[in-house]
């Protein structure tokens, strides 16, 4: 394109995915029961898949408590009685005009 006004765009939205991976990483770093799984953050901005997908992965772990319903169940009761129930929690981030463009192209 002879727009620059195109590659201006694209960094403010390079830079917004990775403002917004960087929050979750801290988040994980200064919350008490929360991590980043090691090996989970995935980068397809700056290198897309040759479908041309582009986002940011990241998988964060957490041993927080899962809040249970109460009911009459045995296994429910075992449930709650646990210290942690840990759960995954993956991430895909990206803009609009990514997810738009991979719609419109091959990686649909």
């Amino acid at each position: 394109p002879d727009n620059p006004s195109w590659l201006a765009e694209e960094w403010r939205e390079r830079a917004a995915c990775f403002a917004v991976l960087d929050a979750l990483v801290n988040f994980a770093q200064e919350t008490t029961g929360w991590w980043v799984l090691p090996y989970s953050t995935k980068d397809y901005i700056t290198k897309s898949k040759k479908s041309g997908y582009r986002a940011l992965h990241i998988t964060l772990g957490t041993n927080v408590h899962a809040m249970l319903p109460k009911a009459s169940s045995p296994a429910i009761d075992r449930a709650r009685a646990e210290s942690t129930m840990p759960c995954k929690i993956e991430v895909h981030i990206f803009s609009d005009s990514m997810k738009q463009k991979e719609k419109r192209g091959s990686a649909s």
